[in-house]
Parts: C-alpha cells; structure tokens; sequence
C-alpha cells in the first residue's frame, strides 16, 4: 500500500504554467477577458505577462506581474486560471494552488484547507450564482513505495466568493487529462468537463458529466467520435461555454497539434434521459505549423456566447472574426482583425487584438464590425498596481503581495517598447481603418500615450530581427509545452 502525498511541483504541474516573467519568451499577448458580476467599471484582462485591472470599464489598466501570483518560477508556457466572483474577489490559480484577491490584485489568499497545494488546472464561476465557484484540480501524488503517480482530478466549490472549498463530486479517472470545467446556468446540477485519454495516434477526447444531486455517481463520458476529434490534426479539447437555455447544449473547441492540423468547434447534445449525445460540426480553422515563436497559426482562440444563447463568435489571428446564429451554425465573417479572445457582455462583444489592428482590448455593438479601442497599446498601462507591502497579504509560495511588481515592470518595459508605426490608426482615438474592421472613437477613454500609434514589441538596441530571436530562444526550452485556455 502506498501513501500519496500531494505536491504541486510534480510533472503536472511543470506543464501547466508559466516562465519567466517578462512575457514568458512569447511576444506579449492578451489572451482572457473577464467581468465582475456586480460592478460594471470593473474588467480585468489576463496577458503573457500578468494581469490586468481596469476598474473604469477600460479608461486606464494597471499591471499585476505574475512573481506576485507565484506562477513565475514553474517551466511552461500556459497563462493562469482566472475568475471573479460576486463582491468582485478575483481568483487566479496556479500550480502551488488558488490565490484569492479581495482587492482585484494587490493583496492575496493563498487558499488552504481542501485546495492546499493543489495544482488549479481551470475555473469557473457559476453564471446562477456568481458567489460561487468550481475549481478543476490536476496535482500528482508521489508514492512513498516508489510506485507511479497518478494525478488527483477532482472538482472543488466554494459558495462563499472563495473564502472556503471543498470537494464535490468523486474524482475523475487519473488516466485522463482533464482541461476545461464550466457550469450550467440552465441547471445549476450541471457540471462539465472536458479531457483526452492516451497520446498520439491513439489519443481520444471526451466530455465527462456530473449531477451535483448525485455527485457519489461517477462522472458520464462521452468520447468524441472520429469526425469531431483527430489525434492526427488535434490534442486537446476545451469546454468553451454551455447554453444559458439549455442544459444539455455544450460548445467545445479544440486545439491543433504542435505540427499543424485543426482546430474546430463541435456542439455537443445531450440525449434525453442519458441518451446518445449528437455532435455538430461548427466553424473549422486550419492551423499552420507556425515557427518557434508562433506554434499555433490559426487556432481558435476566441470564442464566445451571447448572454441569450443566440449568437456564437469565434476567431483566430490568422482569420479573423466570424459570426453565427446558434439556430444554424452558419458562420460569416465580420472583420479580419487578430483575434486572441472573445467575450461577451449584455449588448457588447469584447475582443483581445494586437496593437498594429488599434487595440489590444477593444469593445463593438455590431458584431465586430467596428471596435472602440480599450487599451491601444503596451505603453498605455498605468505602471503597477499601487500597494502597500504586506507580507500578511501575499500568494501561495510568495512573502510579498502585489507590491513586489515595480522591479517586474521595469523588466518588461527594458525588453519591450512602443515605438510609432505610421501605417496604424491615429492616438486620439479617431476612426481608423483596421481590415475591414472600423475603429470607432471612445470618449470615454483616458490620455493616449506618448505613443501616437500601434506598438512594435521590439527589445531594447535590437533590430526587429534581434526581437525574433529572443523570443525564438526561449520559446525552444518549452514552446511545444505551450498551452492555450479555454476562449471565454
């Protein structure tokens, strides 16, 4: 018989996030967009490099580096979990277990108890109750009689904005690799989560289902069939969102293989009464082999719901912004803009972008025709999150909260800078062209930057070429670990 004794610092977690600070030897990215559930100025966008706070719905972001998060000194190339909760606590997980901000960045809860060291591989927050949450676990044991490890996935809850957790649930197969867990708000019960079995040509994926009313059940699987899921051309699979009306209605999206293949969205149905699921194809992006520096060129990595249920969205960066009613599935595109996230909220669509289309944040009211700048460029932040030190307040492996931040954000802006592009849109916010995409003004927007247009992300006394192969350097030690989460 073997004890487990679980670490956060075992091979699972190695995987699953981020090194080093200054933008993880990727070009700075804007990867997540989320909102509080009760404040409407507050958004807080997720990056390659830290995370962002906005607490005048986009006017000026401050940074939160990831030293104070703790998730700077594992070996991958993945961005943290993240959620915020209904009194606005923000969650970001990482592989040393959950931190819990009261304040939206500067002072943390490493949270103990059930999720003592666990590694947090996903969250999400419940949209019929925004004060609770579920945590998707994968931390490895390590045998004390020198058997195998094997992870321990399980699915945690807090009903308390993240003050306290605990299991629901038995644990998934540890013969899984899980991803992605998301809630149903038609049927709160509900909970999904997505993972494969295996590794290459005889790699399968699956969507595993459990009702919380009978949670001593063990989770249904439904394994994806050939023509929704080909180890050949995809390795993993994200629960993306399920349908505000209808339980049984879930989007996936998959991811390409490091070598080039797809990566599609699929609509999973359920059947009534456990019945067969069917699976519809949605919109498919063809994905390139890339470089070292981009491995992924084409992958979907927006996508997102109106809150009705009636539209979908997804984009790529190499393909733009496509619309669909949910009705049919027949996608049309709506602009050729970068897209590295989606989200929605009431009326708005929100999109992650580069800065050489006018934003890396932006917001439209029709559909992505035209975006309203949020942040334009890098430079645009207001410096780090301004705190106090407090020892008593920092992150889980940490002694210092968000305080610590200043020293990382001089790195990053000695390694990278804006520096004027004449082809962009102009800095004051006036209408530009960006594709076929409109940039629209925004008054409400803050002083622009020094910067009068887009930003070059260029190192310091370096020719552009020199920016390529330092990011082409430390993208090698773990690029083909790269992982992107679930588009929200």
């Amino acid at each position: 018989m073997r004890t487990p004794i679980l670490v956060g610092l075992a091979a699972g977690a190695v995987l699953l996030f981020a090194l080093p600070a200054a933008a993880n030897g990727r070009f700075p990215q804007s990867d997540q967009l989320i909102f509080s559930p009760t404040d409407p100025n507050l958004i807080v966008l997720r990056t390659t490099y830290g995370i962002l706070p906005s607490h005048d719905n986009g006017a000026t972001w401050s940074f939160v580096c990831e030293d104070a998060l703790g998730i700077s000194t594992s070996s991958s190339l993945a961005d943290p979990p993240i959620g915020m909760t209904k009194n606005s606590a923000l969650s970001v997980g990482g592989p040393f277990g959950l931190n819990v901000s009261p304040d939206v960045g500067c002072n943390w809860n490493c949270i103990g108890g059930a999720l003592a060291g666990q590694v947090i591989v996903d969250l999400a927050v419940r949209p019929d109750d925004p004060s609770s949450e579920v945590a998707l676990t994968a931390t490895f044991s390590m045998p004390t009689d020198g058997g195998l490890s094997q992870p321990y996935e399980q699915v945690f809850e807090t009903n308390d904005n993240g003050a306290t957790w605990s299991p629901i649930g038995v644990p998934i197969d540890p013969a899984v690799t899980v991803t992605t867990v998301e809630v149903s708000k038609a049927d709160p019960n509900r909970i999904y989560v997505s993972g494969t079995r295996n590794f290459g040509s005889a790699e399968t994926a699956s969507l595993f289902v459990m009702n919380k009313a009978d949670a001593g059940a063990p989770w249904a699987e439904y394994v994806l069939p050939p023509a929704q899921f080909d180890p050949n051309q995809e390795d993993s699979i994200y629960v993306s969102a399920v349908d505000p009306t209808n339980a049984d209605r879930v989007y996936i999206r998959s991811r390409s293989v490091v070598t080039g293949g797809v990566s599609r969205l699929t609509v999973v149905t359920l059947g009534a009464n456990g019945g067969a699921p069917t699976f519809t194809a949605g919109k498919t992006f063809v994905v390139n082999p890339g470089s070292s520096i981009q491995l992924y060129v084409g992958e979907m990595l927006g996508f997102a719901l109106s809150p009705d249920g009636s539209k979908v969205y997804v984009g790529s960066e190499a393909d733009g912004l496509w619309v669909a009613q949910t009705s049919d599935l027949n996608f049309k595109q709506t602009s050729t803009v970068d897209i590295q996230c989606l989200a929605t909220r009431g009326s708005e669509l929100w999109a992650c972008s580069a800065a050489k289309y006018g934003f890396i944040a932006g917001v439209s009211t029709d559909d992505g025709k035209t975006f309203v700048p949020k942040l334009r460029l890098i430079g645009d932040l207001t410096g780090p999150i301004a705190c106090a030190s407090n020892p008593m307040g920092a992150a889980c492996m940490q002694s210092d909260n968000s305080s610590q931040c200043s020293g990382p954000y001089e790195m990053f802006c000695l390694l990278y800078t804006c520096e004027t592009d004449a082809g962009s849109s102009s800095g004051d916010g006036g209408p530009g062209s960006v594709g076929d995409a409109t940039l629209a003004s925004d008054a409400s927007r803050g002083p622009a930057s020094s910067s009068s247009s887009s930003c070059s992300c260029d190192v310091v006394g370096s020719s552009g070429d020199g920016a390529a192969a330092l990011g082409a350097g430390l993208a090698v030690l773990g690029g083909a670990l790269r992982r992107r989460r679930k588009a929200k």
